[in-house]
């Protein structure tokens, strides 16, 4: 699924920071210092989740970790200290860039002069970095990723120098060689060794290189109101976990009377196929396949035939899904928080926009792994990743490169951020997919750990188990795909006479035949 891009830390740095600055500047203050413009301004307001497009390791990942601190359900009183001062040791960062010789860079993806409070961030960010290397010029982009118009922009060498693309595009753009081969990079960085392998092997070629940085990864789970289950007399340390038990536990949930469904599925703006897909890899199937170097599609198969049968028979046997059944994930935010919805499948991010937008209680909501199905387990993962122009100079990559790893890595800005969103009232230690293991990680967790303001003990069950059973999303023209299937779903929860096996036939021959086959 494809939304506005954004990294885990750079959405807290701007969920965070920005309500601070906000709130200073209604004081009649402002937050930190007013550097010169560099550059010409940003991206749209990022959304709270990292692409739900969010793309992914062919092997499971180690499962994520949280913070072993107590779970508070307020966040603490604190102030964020000044603004992290420049030094290259808290991540090992060089000495000097390009020799020190006077390089520019276009970064895209950042935010537009109107969001006042972003864009203020993003150039205290930018002289942050330039007290470490003056030399560096950051040039500012608005330019969101978009797969209709990119391939405009590298044919026509518009693109700018670093990139944020989800997952879903990443094996795409290596094999056409338009990123930047940054294996050398990379190996010469401090703490590459403490990369998580599932996360490398996201931007790693088929020819062993390496090719993008991980900026953020999530898998999805099942997000559940422990309230709800406790008043339907269920037990909430035992969430579902087959799909049989998911129909029963929606049964019991489900209250007409007050307008209340057991559980909800997506079905329009691409998400209904993204979601789809978790149903289909936990029946025993698949979409895409690669036979003798061509891709086929694959979903034509008994196997999603039952993934597709178990929507129909939550919508026509076991009548646990909301009435209206034409939903994206914006809509079922409100009903979670409102108590119209019991049981959803949810990205760990999304409770935050549950709970801060919409008014949700925070210690109600519990989150597990997706319950099995005839197969056994699987989940979807994505996320994001920081790309180099193939076409940029090598003092450029260079540059690119370290602004990246320093944007997402650095303990201080960590640090600066993770205070400046506790002060502001947003969750802090959801859990996702550690980027990274071994001495970086344990940094990171206590940083995060001193602020943890979300009741951690709820998130056990899917912090234990969600990442041995993560699965990448398909690796070709994935949009399409969901696009496709969006109306396949909706058939079979509209029409109670609609035959799985038909739909995903006509499916698969579209998909194939349009989409496939040119990409061979």
């Amino acid at each position: 699924m494809r939304d506005s891009l954004i990294s885990r830390r750079r959405f807290i740095q701007i969920a965070g920071l920005a309500t601070v600055l906000t709130t200073l500047e209604a004081c009649g203050g402002a937050a930190g210092t007013t550097p010169t413009p560099a550059g010409t301004g940003a991206s749209p307001s990022p959304t709270a989740a990292a692409s739900p497009s969010p793309s992914p390791p062919s092997s499971p990942s180690p499962s994520p970790t949280t913070p072993s601190s107590p779970s508070p359900t307020a966040a603490p009183v604190v102030t964020p200290t000044a603004a992290p001062s420049g030094t290259q040791g808290s991540i090992g960062l060089p000495k000097q860039i390009a020799g020190g010789k006077t390089v520019s860079i276009r970064v895209e993806n950042t935010p537009r002069p109107e969001d006042r409070a972003a864009y203020q961030l993003w150039r205290d960010k930018i002289a942050r970095f330039n007290k470490l290397y003056p030399n560096v010029k950051i040039v500012s982009d608005t330019y969101a990723w978009d797969p209709s118009t990119f391939p405009a922009r590298i044919q026509g060498g518009t693109a700018g120098d670093l990139w944020l693309v989800p997952f879903t595009e990443v094996q795409k753009l290596i094999s056409q060689k338009v990123v930047a081969d940054i294996t050398d990079l990379m190996q010469s960085w401090q703490y590459f060794q403490d990369w998580n392998p599932g996360m490398l092997k996201i931007v790693t070629g088929l020819d062993g290189r390496i090719y993008g940085i991980p900026a953020g990864g999530y898998v999805m789970g099942l997000v559940y109101n422990r309230a709800l289950f406790k008043q339907a007399g269920l037990d909430p340390e035992k969430p579902p976990r087959t799909w049989d038990e998911l129909a029963s536990d929606a049964q019991k949930l489900t209250d007409r009377s007050k307008n209340r469904a057991g559980f909800a599925v997506l079905t329009t703006g691409n998400q209904g196929g993204w979601q789809l897909l978790n149903f289909v890899w936990q029946a025993g199937g698949d979409f895409e396949k690669q036979v003798n170097g061509k891709w086929r599609a694959v979903f034509d198969s008994p196997q999603a035939a039952r993934a597709l049968q178990f929507y129909h028979d939550l919508r026509w046997r076991y009548d646990v899904l909301p009435r209206n059944t034409l939903l994206k994930a914006d809509d079922i935010f409100p009903m979670l928080a409102s108590e119209q919805l019991a049981i959803a499948i949810f990205s760990p991010g999304w409770i935050d926009i549950v709970v801060s937008q919409h008014g949700g209680k925070l210690e109600d909501f519990g989150m597990a792994p997706l319950p099995a199905g005839p197969a056994g387990r699987a989940e979807q993962t994505g996320g994001a990743v920081r790309f180099i122009n193939a076409k940029s100079s090598p003092e450029a990559r260079e540059a690119a490169f370290w602004f990246a790893i320093w944007e997402e890595f650095d303990l201080n800005e960590v640090l600066f951020n993770t205070q400046a969103a506790a002060m502001a009232g947003k969750l802090v230690g959801l859990p996702d997919i550690p980027l990274m293991r071994g001495e970086y990680q344990r940094k990171l967790q206590q940083i995060i750990s001193r602020y943890t303001n979300v009741p951690t003990q709820n998130y056990r069950l899917y912090v234990q188990e969600a990442g041995r059973y993560a699965r990448p999303e398909p690796p070709i023209e994935a949009q399409a795909l969901y696009a496709l299937l969006d109306p396949v779903v909706q058939a079979v929860l509209t029409d109670k006479n609609a035959d799985p096996r038909a739909l995903l036939g006509r499916a698969a021959r579209e998909f194939q035949t349009r989409f496939l086959d040119k990409a061979q």
